[in-house]
């Protein structure tokens, strides 16, 4: 159930800088999910298949926070919600890079640059143009 929700959250902040992002998962913990944010889980068709396909996981989780018995659509989001901010730091370190990254990542670039000045190698040329797209997807430009 955790790679599922977290692949919905990764589908949910699709396009957000790394604020929003956090922002959503602060909004998620401290205000629910029920309000139609999350798209997966819109229809009651969406929660009860959710709450399904990993009703024993939702039951422990229920069980761990003594949880009353409730219907199939308060079970997806209960089994949702409770797992959100056990995933925020793996899917904020999945979609963005960390400080030292980003350093990393731009020292590399300003090396490439370098290299491609001195030098009209199509080679280099070809790795900076994948280094700069790596680039622009990882911050989203």
């Amino acid at each position: 159930m955790k790679e599922a929700v977290k692949e919905i959250i990764l589908g949910e902040l699709s396009g957000y800088d790394k604020d929003e992002a956090e922002n959503w998962f602060d909004n998620a913990e401290n205000y629910s999910c029920q309000n139609g944010c999350i798209g997966a889980l819109v229809y009651y068709d969406d929660t009860e298949k959710f709450a399904r396909d990993f009703h024993d996981e939702i039951i422990e989780l229920m069980e761990e926070y003594g949880a009353n018995p409730m219907k199939a659509n308060d079970m997806a989001w209960f089994g949702f919600e409770a797992l959100v901010p056990t995933l925020k730091d793996d899917v904020l370190d999945e979609i963005f890079l960390s400080d030292d990254e980003m350093e990393e990542t731009k020292d590399k670039v300003i090396e490439i640059l370098e290299e491609a000045k001195s030098e009209k190698d199509g080679n280099i040329n070809q790795q900076l143009v994948e280094i700069l797209d790596n680039i622009k997807s990882e911050m989203e430009l």
